[in-house]
């Protein structure tokens, strides 16, 4: 019973990170072009180059999809690198501002 609940939720996160392009407008994913300073490139499913910004207030979080799942859920700036997967909250009011930054962690192919 714990496998298959696993297996279900694994695989709805894979899902849902593989089938957003550009999400609802509060939201982006993509795979990561640029990294510099306060600047984030990505590249969207619809090839789409899209430039935000990182502030002192952004977080970094990890979005696993394989085990261990006992490992912490924060991480940094340092674990956002170029071809990384990425699923970003943008900040309300601020279209172009990340509030919260997804890194795809576990999945061969996306880390």
């Amino acid at each position: 019973m714990v496998k298959r609940s696993v297996f279900a939720l694994a695989f709805g996160a894979s899902v849902l990170v593989g089938g957003l392009a550009h999400g609802d407008g509060t939201s982006l994913v993509g795979v990561v072009t640029r990294v510099e300073g306060h600047r984030l490139e990505l590249r969207t499913e619809r090839q789409e180059i899209l430039s935000l910004t990182l502030g002192s207030q952004t977080t970094y979080r990890k979005w696993l999809l394989a085990k261990p799942w006992q490992q912490g859920l924060l991480t940094d700036l340092r674990s956002v690198r170029v071809g990384r997967r990425v699923h970003v909250e943008l900040a309300p009011g601020a279209p172009q501002a990340a509030h919260t930054v997804w890194v795809v962690t576990g999945r061969p192919g996306l880390d």
